[in-house]
């Protein structure tokens, strides 16, 4: 071949290659002229970093997921895949023009989803534990007073209105749900209370003279002395004391 042959043969093949365009062998993978994304359809879909058996596995791919596509052969692809590159089998997707709305949200669905969650489930619990407070206070508060120390030296006689029949204080408290205790003297009241804590204390105001100085004596010593509740009774009306 003359040298003038050659120079000829060499620029055609130049210009051939200019307009034709060339296939780059890279492991058999034809570079893609435009951007493609592959959809997973059949997942979980193995990613592996390069074509061996022995590959490590870069993850696994779930149902609409889309990947960028970097290379595609005939039965497998080369994807990006979290900042790195890896192969996938084609068969697990379908090549797309861009990624779904869906899929390309799917992080941002889950975090607002899980987020969502959390907050739904703080603020179930937090009323729950609201409520259940709420509601030990209240039965505590308004619990119903069943222990009562009577402090009286005889028993006081009661008449029921309806049947016209009589009783004693002690039993008709006791008929009605009540715990009841007799101090006979403000003495045998003040000893009861040292390991006794009543609800109530009924007190008979004729059983000795000052009877109200000596009972709050004996209240100011007892535990949560204001909580408790006291009653007098067989209390003159003060209109007839002359």
């Amino acid at each position: 071949m003359t040298n003038n042959n050659a120079f000829f043969f060499h620029t055609a093949l130049i210009f051939l290659c200019a307009f034709t365009g060339g296939v780059i062998a890279d492991s058999g993978v034809q570079k893609i002229p435009e951007q493609k994304y592959l959809e997973i359809i059949d997942a979980p879909a193995k990613i592996i970093k390069f074509m061996d058996p022995q590959s490590p596995i870069l993850g696994m791919a779930s149902k609409c997921e889309t990947f960028p596509i970097v290379g595609k052969g005939t039965t497998w692809c080369r994807i990006l895949y979290k900042g790195d590159t890896g192969w996938i089998e084609i068969s697990k997707g379908k090549v797309v023009d861009s990624p779904t709305v869906i899929s390309a949200k799917i992080p941002g669905i889950m975090m607002g989803v899980f987020i969502g969650g959390s907050l739904l489930l703080i603020l179930v619990v937090g009323s729950i534990f609201v409520i259940s407070s709420l509601k030990s206070h209240k039965v505590k508060r308004y619990a119903p007073k069943r222990d009562v120390l009577i402090i009286s030296s005889s028993e006081k006689e009661i008449l029921y209105s309806l049947t016209e029949t009589s009783t004693t204080l002690s039993k008709c408290l006791r008929e009605i749900g009540f715990k009841v205790t007799a101090a006979r003297d403000i003495d045998h009241a003040r000893n009861l209370l040292i390991h006794y804590t009543p609800d109530v204390l009924a007190v008979n105001w004729q059983m000795e003279r000052n009877i109200l100085p000596k009972v709050e004596a004996i209240i100011s010593g007892m535990e949560k002395s204001s909580s408790r509740i006291v009653r007098f009774y067989n209390v003159p009306d003060p209109t007839e004391i002359s």
